[in-house]
C-alpha cells in the first residue's frame, strides 16, 4: 500500500482534533481572573455649586470624576461621549486623557451656564461616558449623570382617560368619567389630581417637568403610557389606557438621557465554564470518533494500490 494513507489519515486525525479545539475554545467564557485583570472606570457627575434649585443665566460647573475600580491600568481614559439639554457651555467637552493605575482617580471640571432650554424642560441634565484603551471589566458604570432643577416655567397637561376594552390603545373609545388623576413628579412627589368630565377628559397646569399619571384602583397599560414631559408654554397631550386593577407599572421617572441609572453597575466576579468545557470536550471526543470510523471503512473498501 502507498505511504500516502498513512500520512492522509494522519492529517485527517490533525484537522478533526484541531477543529474540536476550535469549537471548545470559541465556547468557553472568559474566566474570573480574565475579568479580574482589566480596568473597571467608574463615573460619577457632580455639579458645583450646590443649590436646592438653579436659575436661566446661573454659573456652574460640571466636575467628572473618574476612578478606577479594576486591577489593570486604565491606558489613556478619556471621554467618549454624551449629551446633555440646558447648558450653555463656552467650549467643547475635556479633551483630557490620562492613564489610571487600580485605586486612582482623576478629576476634571468643566464650565458652562443655566440656559433657556433648562427652564422650558424645569431642569438642566445630561449623561456623559468615559472609556480607555486597556478593556473594561465593566461598562455598565463607565456613563455617569447629572440633574439640577431650574423652576419657574409651567405648561399644561391634557388628555383622555380611557378604559382599552378592545385592548388596542384605540383612544376613541368612551372616557372614564369622575375618577381621580394623580401626578407624581421625578422625585416621587405629588404634583397634583385631577377628576376626568363626563367624557373621561381632564387638564391641569403644571410646572415644567416629567411626570408619572395613575388612577387608584386601575393599571396603566403599556409600560410608557403613563409617563409625561410638559415643557414650559406649551400644552402635552396624553390618552391614558386603563386597565382593572391596582398593580402600576414602573416607568422612568427621570429626564436625564442615559441609558441607565446613575447608580453603578456590579462588576462581573465568574463565569460558567465548567458546562462550556464538557461541551468543548464533547465536540473534541465526537471529532476523533468521526476519524477512526472513516479509516476503518477505508480500510475494508478502498483497494490497494
Amino acid at each position: 500500500m502507498s505511504s500516502a494513507h498513512p500520512l492522509r489519515r494522519l492529517l485527517l486525525s490533525t484537522a478533526a482534533l484541531v477543529a474540536g479545539g476550535i469549537a471548545s475554545v470559541a465556547l468557553v467564557a472568559p474566566s474570573p481572573a480574565m475579568a479580574a485583570s482589566l480596568p473597571d472606570l467608574r463615573v460619577t457627575i457632580a455639579v458645583a455649586p450646590v443649590k436646592a434649585t438653579y436659575a436661566v443665566g446661573d454659573a456652574i460647573t460640571t466636575t467628572f470624576t473618574v476612578v478606577n475600580a479594576g486591577t489593570a491600568t486604565a491606558k489613556n481614559a478619556r471621554i467618549e461621549g454624551g449629551n446633555e439639554e440646558g447648558v450653555d457651555r463656552k467650549t467643547d467637552e475635556p479633551s483630557d486623557q490620562f492613564d489610571l493605575a487600580p485605586g486612582e482617580s482623576r478629576s476634571i471640571a468643566w464650565a458652562g451656564t443655566i440656559d433657556q432650554a433648562a427652564a422650558v424642560e424645569g431642569s438642566a441634565h445630561g449623561g456623559w461616558s468615559f472609556t480607555n484603551d486597556a478593556g473594561e471589566a465593566n461598562p455598565a458604570d463607565n456613563m455617569g449623570t447629572f440633574r439640577v432643577d431650574v423652576p419657574g416655567s409651567t405648561g399644561v397637561l391634557s388628555g383622555k382617560v380611557y378604559v382599552d376594552v378592545k385592548g388596542d390603545h384605540d383612544s376613541t373609545q368612551p372616557g372614564l368619567a369622575g375618577v381621580t388623576l394623580t401626578v407624581t413628579d421625578s422625585k416621587g412627589r405629588t404634583a397634583g389630581t385631577v377628576k376626568t368630565g363626563t367624557d373621561g377628559a381632564f387638564t391641569m397646569t403644571l410646572p415644567a417637568g416629567v411626570y408619572v399619571l395613575s388612577v387608584a384602583g386601575w393599571q396603566v397599560e403599556g409600560e410608557n403610557s403613563a409617563n409625561a414631559k410638559v415643557l414650559g408654554g406649551q400644552t402635552a397631550d396624553l390618552a391614558l389606557p386603563l386597565l382593572p386593577g391596582g398593580n402600576q407599572p414602573e416607568p422612568s421617572r427621570t429626564a436625564t438621557p442615559a441609558p441607565s441609572s446613575s447608580a453603578p453597575g456590579l462588576p462581573v466576579t465568574g463565569s460558567k465554564t465548567g458546562p462550556t468545557l464538557l461541551v468543548g470536550a464533547a465536540v473534541i471526543a465526537i471529532g476523533a470518533v468521526a476519524f477512526f470510523v472513516g479509516r476503518r471503512r477505508r480500510r475494508r473498501f478502498v483497494l490497494p494500490d
